[in-house]
């Protein structure tokens, strides 16, 4: 199929090759026709630019990272909208995480580095209200320094939250990928806070160190499920010699509770950046069921789905005074810790 925009004229900028494809845009190269400075352009699929609702939560994130000035950030310096609708970025030369990871894991060290620049960028989003919620490989970019040398550029906010504009989120919509979402995020995109990224990033870092992502499953609803239910691999599982503070961190960041992983960004940084400087591991052997350690609390399986077919009822929700997760308004006991309800 042609492509409906490649080299033609949107705005002042001509689109001269396509970067990238997404689920809901497509990226090119573009030079601005009077200036000739050079540009990526993304463009909102036309399906998707007729929705109201999803134009106004692309065009958001375009004012949301037009108010950054950090070298993590993807920066905006424009919107297009009409015919077409887009943001325009600076362009950035380099690979997307996810192809430094179809390549195999990383050393620690450098997992450190990675960890290191988008927990600064995260940190830098945090203090001025907005929470990512979409912290994975696909959106984490190696850009080349000017100066030489490379660094991981956050992109994409367009599910972000920010505290002053939740209206374009509907609470019960599940929105994000599922293997880097924390629990509560499945339950309620509205109530979630930093500890989301912080969860998020704690598996970018697993499977930068190890390939793979700590929840077992073979397709997002059986993820969905070991998310939901704390079933998780150790990293120590997955490779030899671990310093068992590392395993520690990990599994904390991973916690289904969000009171029981790091308060915030800094703090998980701040724990495991150096034990990744000092750690030197090697692959072991391919998990096993054993080692899918049970964490807090362990809920069984037929709980958890009842969880899922509650929450696609979309009845009336409560939260638990206890953990937080949202249970059928009217049940006596939460679902996910167990406390009585009334």
């Amino acid at each position: 199929m042609d492509d409906p925009w490649l080299g033609k004229r949107l705005g002042n900028y001509e689109l001269e090759a396509v970067l990238g494809h997404g689920g809901m845009a497509t990226v090119y190269r573009a030079s601005h026709v009077a200036l000739g400075t050079r540009h990526a352009l993304k463009v909102l699929e036309p399906v998707f630019a007729r929705h109201e609702g999803t134009k106004a939560r692309f065009l958001r994130e375009g004012r949301l990272q037009a108010q950054f000035d950090h070298p993590g950030i993807a920066r905006v310096t424009d919107t297009i909208n009409g015919p077409a609708v887009a943001l325009v970025m600076d362009l950035l030369e380099g690979e997307s995480l996810r192809e430094v990871l179809q390549r195999g894991p990383v050393a620690p060290a450098a997992a450190g580095i990675l960890v290191e620049d988008i927990a600064d960028a995260l940190s830098y989003a945090h203090a001025r209200g907005v929470v990512h919620r979409d912290v994975k490989p696909e959106n984490v970019f190696l850009a080349e320094r000017r100066g030489g040398g490379l660094r991981a550029v956050l992109l994409d906010f367009g599910i972000a939250r920010m505290n002053e504009l939740t209206s374009l989120t509907q609470s019960g919509v599940m929105i994000g990928t599922p293997r880097y979402m924390s629990p509560e995020q499945m339950e309620d995109p509205r109530s979630v806070d930093a500890r989301a990224d912080v969860f998020a990033l704690a598996v970018v870092l697993f499977e930068l160190l190890t390939g793979t992502t700590p929840h077992p499953g073979d397709n997002a609803r059986q993820v969905t499920l070991s998310i939901l239910a704390g079933r998780m691999l150790r990293v120590s599982a997955v490779l030899e010699d671990v310093p068992p503070e590392l395993d520690q961190q990990l599994q904390r960041a991973l916690q289904p509770d969000p009171a029981r992983r790091h308060p915030n960004i800094e703090a998980f940084a701040t724990a495991v950046l150096p034990l990744l400087s000092s750690t030197t591991v090697a692959p072991s052997r391919e998990p096993t069921e054993a080692d899918h350690a049970l964490t807090w609390p362990p809920m069984p399986e037929d709980q958890v789905r009842r969880v899922l077919a509650e929450r696609a009822l979309d009845a009336p929700m409560a939260p638990c005074p206890q953990c937080g997760a949202l249970n059928l308004a009217g049940r006596t006991m939460c679902m996910r810790c167990g406390v009585a309800l009334h």
